[in-house]
């Protein structure tokens, strides 16, 4: 369900995408950064784009 950002946990991302814990932390150390990479990747501003900028 869509909670927003603060009542949202890395548990509800976990339940909803179906990775592990595990594997979320992997790639994302915090909630913040999972939440930054997913709008840098929506908006197309990911690594690759601050390259060109």
């Amino acid at each position: 369900g869509a909670k927003g950002y603060n009542r949202s946990t890395v548990a509800d991302v976990v339940r909803e995408s179906g990775l592990s814990v595990g594997a979320i932390y992997t790639y994302f150390p915090s909630k913040e950064a999972l939440f930054l990479q997913t709008c840098d990747h929506i908006s197309g501003r990911g690594p690759a784009a601050r390259v060109v900028d």
